[in-house]
């Protein structure tokens, strides 16, 4: 087989695993750990994507409109976030096969539900 026959298969073999490869490390099941470390501070730089991915979701959540927002309390932290993400994993093993942002986003409204608007 030739050089550039055996790339071209080296390729496509790549290509093809890739959706899967990406499915199983954005899960909760990926993250978990990582999160953990991040929240214990003994991490590295997956525990940094992890807490990341949790700021980002936050950042975005606190401007969507009223009915899809995050509505975490003004003075919580980050750390706080954190945690109650982290608990929520622990508190829901049989969803840790879901997509971690998913996760983050349910854990958060979880904690900190947002209040109706008064009309």
């Amino acid at each position: 087989m030739t050089i550039s026959r055996r790339l071209a298969m080296a390729l496509l073999a790549t290509c093809l695993a890739g959706p899967a490869a990406a499915q199983t490390l954005l899960t909760g099941n990926y993250y978990i750990e990582h999160c953990r470390n991040a929240l214990a501070e003994t991490g590295t730089y997956i525990a940094g994507t992890c807490t990341g991915m949790i700021l980002g979701i936050l950042f975005v959540g606190r401007n969507l409109p009223l009915s899809a927002r995050l509505c975490t309390p003004p003075d919580s932290t980050n750390k706080q976030a954190l945690r109650v993400v982290v608990s929520f994993l622990d508190a829901n093993p049989h969803r840790l096969h879901e997509p971690f942002g998913d996760l983050v986003i349910d854990a958060l409204r979880t904690a900190w539900p947002c209040r109706a608007v008064p009309r």
